[in-house]
């Protein structure tokens, strides 16, 4: 794909798309900004696609932060195209492709933060149109976009495609969506037709496979092949799956909030998103890595702490700070050989966090490992951090370059 018409220059790869219109990374050259474009897959889909921008500006009057940005809506190559906020990373990149065999889980507090993140979305989107609501249909970890922010990711839900605007207490009948995030009602299972808790239920689905690494019924066979889909249906509309809490590190009063966003019986549901909303803040209050930190390092003797803190580090495996407080715990007994093993432990399990990458390669320093030490730094600087870790990062590197100097000497 070539420039268009007027003033975007739009990649050759595609991001993704589905059925209705495909979106590009396009660069802005008036702004001079990366951009997002949705374009239709074909003349008939342009009618779809200026009916979800329409959405998208009624959205953006409210100035929604969980939701993306519209930007415009314009002609290009003769096709009336959405420019959107470009986000390059989606909850699919966190969980994994959908597949036969389970994913490593994300860590329950990022679970739980994006979970809220989620809901704050959906909640607006359910409620401040007055007597309408928007109805998404289609929640799943591919339209749930990050915008990163602090060096944290702000969960922002996309992709109205397929959305329905609902007066109150009405109803889509339409089968529409992603079938193993789809509710019950929307496959035709409850009577009556699908609504806003639909998305509830969608909701449930896409927290459960965050926090268990699987979907709550699995779309493969034994031999990794997908199921007949009306089989597959069935097993939905009947509503046993196994708990979170089952079957994974989680809490049993998070993997109640889950089962009950996602139960097959819609009057047995959370009711609106609020209420799930208000549940996982419930959940975060418990399950805080934070709090149960603290409770560890409250016990007196220095082997109960140990103890405690190698059950926080099982317990949030891909958290760093448990790992980092146990490596403390053991630099201050002069157990330098230990606090290393943690740090290369929760550098394997947390590789993108670069406090972990500089007091490790602190640790090989002080072992005479100067050359290891270099090469994890000099990675750790091509990722962007605070100004007060780069400049320890920096420190560090400059003695190490200098002490292999004199070795060379």
């Amino acid at each position: 794909m070539t420039k268009g018409k007027q003033r975007y220059l739009i990649q050759e790869q595609p991001l993704g798309g589905g059925h209705f219109g495909t979106v590009y990374r396009a660069i802005d050259t008036k702004l001079d900004i990366v951009v997002a474009i949705k374009m239709p897959n074909d003349p008939e889909k342009e009618e779809a696609l200026d009916r979800e921008a329409r959405l998208m500006a009624r959205v953006r009057k409210v100035n929604v932060q969980h939701v993306v940005l519209l930007h415009d809506v314009e002609e290009i190559h003769g096709k009336t195209c959405i420019v959107m906020e470009f986000l390059p990373k989606s909850l699919r990149d966190f969980v994994g492709r959908i597949e036969s065999h389970p994913h490593p889980p994300v860590a329950v507090e990022k679970a739980l933060d994006w979970g809220i993140q989620i809901c704050e979305g959906l909640e607006v989107l359910h409620g401040a149109f007055g007597e309408a609501q928007i109805f998404h249909r289609d929640i799943k970890p591919e339209n749930i976009l990050f915008k990163v922010q602090g060096g944290s990711e702000i969960a922002k839900i996309a992709d109205f495609g397929i959305s329905a605007v609902l007066e109150r207490s009405g109803v889509a009948s339409t089968a529409i969506g992603t079938r193993p995030y789809m509710s019950p009602e929307q496959l035709g299972y409850c009577p009556g037709g699908a609504d806003c808790r639909s998305d509830i239920y969608s909701v449930g689905v896409t927290l459960y496979e965050t926090l268990t690494g699987r979907l709550p019924y699995n779309p493969f066979d034994n031999f990794g092949n997908l199921k007949a889909e009306y089989p597959y249906m069935q097993e939905i509309g009947r509503g046993n799956a196994p708990t979170p809490a089952e079957i994974a590190n989680v809490d049993k009063a998070l993997s109640d909030t889950v089962m009950k966003a996602m139960h097959h019986n819609v009057q047995e549901r959370w009711q609106a998103i609020n209420e799930l909303r208000e549940g996982l803040f419930k959940c975060r209050s418990l399950v805080s890595v934070d709090s149960v930190i603290a409770s560890a390092l409250k016990q007196g003797a220095p082997g109960a702490q140990e103890r405690a803190l190698r059950e926080v580090v099982t317990r949030f495996p891909r958290d760093p700070k448990p790992y980092r407080n146990l490596a403390w715990l053991y630099n201050g007994q002069h157990r330098f050989c230990e606090a290393r093993q943690v740090l290369e432990e929760a550098r394997r399990n947390c590789p993108e966090c670069v406090e972990v990458a500089i007091e490790l390669a602190d640790s090989l320093i002080r072992a005479g490992e100067v050359g290891d030490a270099v090469r994890i730094l000099e990675e750790a600087a091509r990722k962007d951090m605070p100004p007060q870790l780069q400049r320890r990062a920096d420190v560090l590197l400059k003695a190490c370059r200098k002490r292999l100097s004199r070795k060379g000497n």
